[in-house]
């Protein structure tokens, strides 16, 4: 009945992760004799339901774009490379003008950056392998990223106002909720 309660209080995945790791601490005791059985084994797990993917259409993007110009006009090239190579905000945040190749229209993801507490932006590799990745973009976004190099004063592509590392969540809060609003 907890577990239950404990499902409508929150996220299903978390209560069925807290479930699972509780199921293994009983089934340990029950096969060492220290309880009889598994007083939870007969609650059903609640469902974790995967919500379904969104994408944007090209005129969404150029919709998009166009509010983040708007907004922040440095950002522009952002949404495109965002939306068409697929790097985390965090990713976005780590580009230097060396990953990008306008002649092969190809851009190399290796790093991210995270705000640490007491730290500030933390740079590092990408979390796994498969995240080091070179993307092929589409001739737009390679040309939306060459007029973005045309103003650029840093070596990082998409800086934060000031010309520092871009702060993700910073960024998501401020411009990036007022482009999508």
């Amino acid at each position: 009945a907890e577990s239950n309660h404990l499902a409508s209080a929150t996220h299903a995945g978390p209560v069925v992760e807290a479930r699972q790791l509780h199921g293994q601490l009983l089934k340990a005791a029950v096969r060492s004799h220290r309880r009889a059985s598994d007083p939870i084994a007969e609650h059903p797990l609640p469902t974790i339901e995967e919500p379904e993917d969104v994408y944007m259409t090209p005129a969404q993007v150029e919709q998009l774009a166009a509010e983040m110009t708007r907004v922040a006009p440095n950002y522009r090239a952002l949404v495109f490379v965002g939306c068409y190579a697929g790097p985390r905000i965090g990713e976005l945040a780590a580009l230097r003008w060396s990953d990008f190749d306008a002649l092969h229209r190809s851009l190399t993801i290796r790093r991210g950056v995270v705000e640490v507490t007491g730290q500030g932006m933390v740079e590092r590799s990408t979390k796994t392998k498969a995240g080091r990745r070179s993307v092929t973009l589409p001739a737009p976004v390679v040309a939306e990223l060459e007029a973005h190099r045309s103003n650029a004063t840093t070596e990082r592509i998409f800086p934060s106002p000031d010309g520092a590392t871009l702060r993700p969540n910073a960024f998501r809060a401020r411009q990036w909720a007022e482009a999508v609003r």
